[in-house]
């Protein structure tokens, strides 16, 4: 339960950075 719980906080941190990767690579 606890790792699962640190799973779905990481989860979105993870999918917020790769958004901005992504639009930082699309405007380079």
């Amino acid at each position: 339960m606890l790792r699962n719980c640190k799973v779905a906080r990481v989860l979105p941190r993870i999918a917020d950075c790769a958004k901005n990767d992504r639009s930082a690579v699309l405007r380079a």
